[in-house]
């Protein structure tokens, strides 16, 4: 993914965090149970499976950064299992429908393609996997998450997220990774690894010639292996976005984390308003408890 928002809650990496701060920051503010439903819904972003309806509705601010602490928008997630499936409806508002991302828009006077400034919706989550959860990156804590995209331009069209593994580390890792300087005054590492198998979008170059006034940037394709484990599909109405996402508890792949019934798991939600990067809304962490 060409850094599709650069890092996951990277707001946290803009801005210097006190000690009290950043223990918030992985402090768990709440616990939704996952109870097993009586049906499985189909991920299509309605909405309007009848197990949905027996679900409890827990309402998520997402206000950081730009309230610290306050709450100033929150979204709506619903959350069940069939005992081999998990399945999130997650529900927002959004005043517009934003379903393009940077396309290439043609100049006529330069003759040639540039890249436009259309950023579009999205979502996010991010799970525990290795070390303690905290959604601070910043934080100098050394820990792995499991995390899912899902993007109105990117990855919607196929019905899938896209599924990566985050690394945060003290000590410079051999694969490719970013260096920061964190809150401790030291610095640190963080390494994205899409997961196995071939990818949801690729990026492309703009064409030589004109094909038309507009022409994607990012080309989707349907995802295999263990990149296919998510599925996720979102639709826009009346003034909200809904998406629905499933995957199974054990997708048997090392680079996800399996959920096991009777335990629980940190997590934490994110989501974008044609935005990008430190302008994103996430959440505090909260314990994900299976029934």
């Amino acid at each position: 993914m060409w850094m599709i928002w650069k890092l996951l809650f990277l707001p946290l990496l803009a801005l210097p965090l006190s000690a009290q701060d950043i223990e918030k920051c992985g402090k768990r503010v709440g616990t939704i149970e996952v109870v097993k439903g009586a049906s499985a819904p189909k991920i299509d972003g309605l909405s309007n499976d009848p197990v949905w309806a027996s679900v409890k509705a827990h309402t998520i601010p997402v206000d950081i950064p730009k309230k610290i602490f306050e709450t100033e928008d929150s979204a709506e997630l619903k959350v069940v299992h069939d005992g081999t499936s998990v399945y999130f409806l997650l529900r927002w508002k959004d005043k517009t429908k934003s379903t393009q991302h940077k396309p290439f828009k043609w100049n006529k006077s330069r003759r040639s393609y540039e890249e436009s400034e259309d950023l579009e919706d999205a979502a996010y989550f991010a799970f525990e996997k290795e070390g303690a959860f905290n959604v601070n990156m910043r934080a100098g804590i050394e820990a792995v998450w499991d995390s899912w995209y899902w993007q109105a331009a990117r990855t919607n069209s196929v019905g899938y997220a896209m599924d990566e593994t985050h690394h945060y580390t003290k000590k410079k890792p051999k694969q490719k990774a970013r260096f920061i300087r964190l809150d401790t005054g030291k610095y640190g590492y963080i390494r994205r690894a899409m997961d196995e198998g071939k990818p949801i979008v690729t990026k492309s170059l703009p064409p030589a010639r004109r094909k038309g006034s507009v022409v994607a940037q990012y080309k989707v394709q349907k995802p295999d292996g263990s990149g296919a484990d998510v599925r996720a599909k979102g639709i826009w109405r009346s003034g909200w976005w809904t998406v629905e996402w499933s995957r199974k508890l054990d997708t048997g792949h090392s680079d996800d984390t399996p959920f096991v019934l009777g335990k629980g798991y940190g997590f934490a939600i994110g989501i974008s308003r044609e935005v990008e990067d430190e302008d994103h809304l996430v959440s505090l962490p909260y314990t994900l408890q299976f029934k």
